[in-house]
């Protein structure tokens, strides 16, 4: 041990590989000495790397050296994150020792009830303890169950929930325990998500009752979205409903993402609404997630609506999903687009007026920056594992439901967020993109530079985009659907596996690819499963057959790094291993990512012609990674100051139709509806379109529409300017097609 002491002691920055290999030669006996020692010197540098290496190669059924690894996490001189690692690292070389339990539940009861320790490191300690089920744990349990602080009712939920899942029993005490604090305090029962789902998923009893007092408790759209993801498949229909009318009261649009994914996942909820006799809210669910109507029942409902009497509005829907004209709302419209032969009548052919550009990231693509940790202050580390990369996925640009805003999101795994609740999007916002001199390329600009901001706040560089430039956006939509539905279900953060779940380190289960199975993940594990639930392949891990993490999740968790001996600055690299930057291809050569082509949305077979009065305007929009663009029309007499918002009616009636549409980034359904789109203009413009603020089902009007001039009965040339965007918050070269009317 002298060897590995003096290696470790006597530099700066010691040798990580020397101090793995003197380990490996160091006999089992001494093992307990060398962390007695460690404790005796401790700093975070020795912790990270000694006793990691310790814990996770060279644990021996040895309670002595047990009892000096526990007393490391007591160390007050350590953060978050390495007392994280301590609690995992133990955790893991526990499991599978049976002399060791009762020493680490022991331990972990002390942690439990250290009010010094951070609250989210207890709650932490409390979801380990439930490997060992028994009296003392589930005393712990019920405890924790009458706590106040949610975090604690969280994980004691979290616990039972799993032991519902598994055999370990029913323990109806602390059952009872959790249905009264969600009766007694339901705002805390709307900050504990595993309690939710506890109650939606086991149904103790009284559950139905605690979980309808939580729903009349929740208050915001954050609210509902919790309640809506913590329940999942298992949410009773009435309560299903009460949360989706809540949606069109919701201002800040949380609950859009959450429902989308909900009936991507589980699209018979879509079914229980219809059987409950809520076919309106069935509707909007094939609205908002039009694969459910692959599923034959789904059809066959659909025809039903049609054939009953009455509910003229219904069936119009109903008859547009079927034929396929219903393609997404945007604003409170859906687009419809249909097809007739006109003649093109311009003055001259469109050109390119300004060149678009490309943001280089696509939906649904994974984005990696390198970090700077030295906050975390892990002394001849810290830059190594910033070196590692973080890794986030592009959610998509798009409208929210303040009729002047659109964002570009990302969903991402963030370890330094409140515990259990890591899996979070983040957002970068624009008010000011839908005005008529607004320039898109700089909006788009900003908006790529304040997503890329909201990735990490230790973020030291943006190394990019990577994905499968192949994939279609229906693939691509359902990975982001998978995405948000991890969102709120208390996955928490770790460090060294790219997914851990609910059987680990449990001695019952295995991992059933849902997920409410998961109970940890790394940033890049969460990029490797929402691809690889959807059968899009990302790495290989240790067995190139067992790439699914959703099937083999232990293929994936052979981490390269520091912490586990290996150098990361010298990138010393074995098949099989994998973190963020291995992820990316930036090193090694197991992955399908690649950096994907810069592709910008495309306008082409720009026509105009007359018909029955009106100006028809039609063109075609393509995005080959994007199911949705959103379209800028403007128009102005040529040669004269001044471009306006086109605005546009519907003379012919169609059964689902828009009236008035406010061409200021209008949805556009490219894939299902071809990319065609006829307008019938009429001469009315828009010079600042309405501004609407949803808070609670009242609507604000911000700004009220300022119309335009209006040109009917104005002959002369016009240009028409045409540009849109696509999800990756791509922006189309600037068309303008100049245009001779006679409107008599």
């Amino acid at each position: 041990m002298s060897e590995l002491l003096q290696t470790l002691f006597s530099a700066d920055h010691p040798d990580s590989l020397k101090i793995r290999k003197t380990l490996d030669n160091t006999p089992q006996a001494q093992i307990a000495d060398l962390l007695a020692e460690v404790q005796r010197r401790a700093d975070a540098k020795t912790v990270v790397q000694v006793v990691m290496p310790v814990l996770h190669h060279h644990w021996t059924d040895n309670p002595t050296a047990c009892a000096a690894a526990f007393e490391l996490v007591f160390d007050r001189r350590f953060d978050r994150g390495v007392t994280f690692a301590l609690l995992q690292g133990l955790a893991r070389a526990v499991a599978g020792h049976e002399k060791l339990a009762g020493p680490f539940v022991d331990s972990m009861e002390k942690v439990i009830g250290t009010p010094s320790i951070a609250l989210s490191e207890r709650a932490y300690a409390l979801r380990l303890v439930g490997a060992y089920p028994g009296r003392k744990v589930r005393q712990l349990l019920q405890t924790a169950a009458r706590a106040p602080e949610p975090e604690l009712l969280n994980a004691a939920a979290d616990v039972l929930l799993r032991w519902h899942k598994g055999d370990a029993g029913k323990a109806p005490a602390v059952a009872k325990a959790l249905v009264a604090a969600a009766l007694e305090h339901p705002d805390r029962a709307l900050r504990a998500p595993r309690l939710l789902r506890y109650l939606a998923q086991a149904r103790p009893g009284g559950a139905l009752k605690a979980f309808a007092a939580a729903l009349s408790a929740a208050k915001t759209g954050q609210d509902f979205a919790m309640l809506l993801r913590a329940s999942g498949p298992w949410i009773a229909p009435r309560s299903l409903a009460q949360i989706i009318d809540a949606a069109r009261k919701d201002p800040q649009d949380a609950l859009a993402p959450a429902l989308r994914g909900l009936f991507s996942a589980y699209p018979e909820l879509a079914e229980k609404l219809h059987q409950a006799g809520r076919s309106d809210l069935f509707l909007q669910a094939l609205v908002m997630v039009p694969e459910a109507m692959q599923r034959s029942s789904s059809m066959a409902m659909l025809r039903e609506i049609l054939q009953a009497p009455g509910g003229s509005k219904k069936r119009k829907i109903a008859e547009g999903l079927i034929i396929g004209e219903i393609v997404r709302p945007a604003g409170d419209h859906p687009l419809l687009t249909w097809d007739r032969p006109r003649e093109i009548v311009g003055t001259q052919a469109p050109a390119v007026t300004a060149q678009g550009w490309a943001s280089g990231m696509q939906l649904a693509d994974a984005a990696y920056c390198q970090l700077n940790l030295s906050p975390i202050d892990i002394p001849g580390v810290s830059d190594d594992l910033g070196e590692h990369w973080h890794a986030a996925l592009v959610a998509g640009f798009g409208p929210t439901s303040q009729s002047y805003q659109f964002q570009f999101a990302g969903i991402q795994v963030d370890n330094w967020s409140a515990p259990f609740n890591e899996v979070l999007p983040f957002r970068a916002y624009s008010s000011t993109i839908q005005a008529r001199d607004a320039d898109l390329v700089a909006e788009a600009r900003a908006l790529k530079d304040g997503w890329i901001a909201g990735m990490h706040t230790d973020a030291a560089s943006f190394e990019g985009a990577r994905g499968i430039p192949s994939l279609d956006p229906a693939t691509r939509r359902r990975i982001v659907n998978t995405a948000e539905l991890l969102i709120g279900e208390s996955i928490t953060y770790c460090l060294y596996d790219m997914l851990l779940w609910d059987g680990w380190p449990l001695p019952w289960g295995s991992f059933d690819g849902t997920p409410s199975d998961i109970f940890a993940l790394r940033c890049d594990g969460l990029i490797e499963y929402v691809y690889e639930r959807n059968q899009v392949r990302v790495c290989g891990g240790s067995v190139a057959g067992q790439w699914n993490i959703s099937d083999f999740p232990q293929n994936h968790n052979k981490f390269h790094g520091h912490l586990l001996g290996t150098s990361c600055a010298e990138w010393n690299y074995t098949q099989g291993e994998l973190c963020p930057r291995i992820q990316a291809g930036a090193v090694g050569n197991d992955t399908q990512l690649e950096i994907p082509p810069l592709l910008k949305p495309e306008i082409s077979a720009i026509r105009n012609a007359q018909f029955c009065g009106y100006q028809n305007i039609g063109l075609t929009l393509s995005a080959s990674a994007s199911r949705y663009v959103y379209l800028r029309i403007l128009v102005g007499r040529h040669g004269r100051p001044g471009r306006y918002i086109l605005k546009t009616v519907n003379p012919v009636g169609l059964s689902v139709g828009y009236d008035d549409v406010v061409w200021a980034l209008h949805g556009v359904d490219v894939q299902s509806g071809g990319g065609d789109v006829n307008l019938m203009w009429d001469g009315q413009t828009v010079r600042t379109p309405l501004r609407l603020l949803q808070t609670y089902g009242v609507q604000i009007v911000v700004t009220p529409e300022e119309a335009g001039p209006n040109f009917n009965g104005q002959d002369g040339v016009y240009d028409f300017v045409f540009q849109c965007i696509d999800e990756g918050a791509n922006v189309s070269d600037e068309w303008t097609h100049q245009v001779r009317i006679n409107w008599k």
